[in-house]
């Protein structure tokens, strides 16, 4: 799975609020931005959060071919 995200909003220059410098070190933005506009983010990320655990037993069971 890919995601942008905000990379387009910080790529354009438009005034988009980054993460503290120790959570990008860290790969943690995507918590930073949940916290921030926990609404909007939970909402996009809603069906991920409820497919992906199947998804992953699924492949799982795949390669051990159950």
């Amino acid at each position: 799975m890919i995601a942008v995200g905000a990379a387009f909003k910080f790529y354009s220059g438009q005034d988009e609020k980054r993460a503290p410098k120790w959570m990008l070190d860290a790969h943690l933005e995507f918590v930073y931005r949940i916290l921030c506009d926990p609404k909007k983010q939970l909402k996009r990320c809603g069906w991920i959060v409820v497919t992906l655990p199947w998804l992953l037993v699924g492949e799982w069971k795949r390669k051990h071919n159950w």
